[in-house]
This record gives structure tokens, C-alpha cells and sequence, in this order.
């Protein structure tokens, strides 16, 4: 499960990114990818756990990833991909406007597949998040 918060928050600072880039920023849930003539942003989230524990407060605590996954047109070259994610990597680092509960980590960079014989190689950031939702028991 991704909590409402950790996708506002991702989305949010993807997009402000994603408009300077100049490169649609698409729901993962809500792609249409024969729309894009050019290249894109795909935003996903993996919650890889969600565990609880009580012990006067409430608390729910999430760990999981925001992929951000940079769609460049095959024929396109791989600098501008690698500028584009560099880009949205550097919107996760040092975030002083965080939500309650919400911290990003490390980041992953994963390669396109090469052997791909589309027309989009995937040029992917991982960024790996613990949001901890508390409500105070009395």
C-alpha cells in the first residue's frame, strides 16, 4: 500500500520538474503511451512493507519506492535521459518541506534494456522512502 501522502508529495515534486524539463509527467495508472510523441515521465510507487505497532501512539510505518521512469524515444541518444532523471533525482535530495512522517533515502539508476526493440527505452530512479503515519493514543 502507498499512502495518499507519499503520492502527493512524489507527485508533486516530480511535476515541478517534469514542466521545467518540459516532459509530460503520466500516472502510471492512467498512461496512454500512443499519446506521447516525444519523451515522458512515468510515476509509480511500490510499497515494499506497511507494519504497526502500538505502544501509546498509533503507528502505521511504510517503506517502500517512488520510480520515476524517463521514456526516450529510441533513436533519441542517452544524454538527455540522463540529464532529464538527474534532474528528478536532485527534487528527493535534501528535502527540508517534507510531510510528517515522510523521509526519501537512497536512490537506485536503472539502465535501459538495450535489447528492447520498441520505440521507448526506460531510463528509471528509484527512490526509497519510510513514511510513518502516528496518531497519538491518550
Amino acid at each position: 500500500m502507498t499512502s495518499p501522502a507519499v503520492w502527493d508529495d512524489a507527485w508533486a515534486r516530480a511535476s515541478v520538474v517534469a514542466q521545467a524539463l518540459g516532459l509530460p509527467l503520466v500516472d502510471a495508472a492512467a498512461q496512454q503511451t500512443d499519446d506521447q510523441a516525444d519523451a515522458w515521465v512515468l510515476m509509480e510507487t511500490s510499497a515494499g512493507s506497511s507494519s504497526r505497532a502500538e505502544m501509546g501512539v498509533k503507528l502505521n510505518e511504510e517503506q517502500g519506492i517512488v520510480w520515476l521512469h524517463v521514456m526516450a524515444r529510441s533513436g533519441s541518444g542517452t544524454r538527455p535521459a540522463l540529464v532529464q532523471r538527474k534532474a528528478l533525482s536532485e527534487a528527493f535530495r535534501f528535502c527540508d518541506d517534507l510531510p510528517a512522517g515522510l523521509t526519501y533515502g537512497d536512490q537506485s539508476f536503472d539502465p535501459p534494456n538495450t535489447d528492447d526493440t520498441g520505440n521507448w527505452y526506460r531510463f528509471s530512479l528509484g527512490v526509497d522512502y519510510i513514511y510513518q503515519d502516528i496518531q497519538v493514543t491518550a
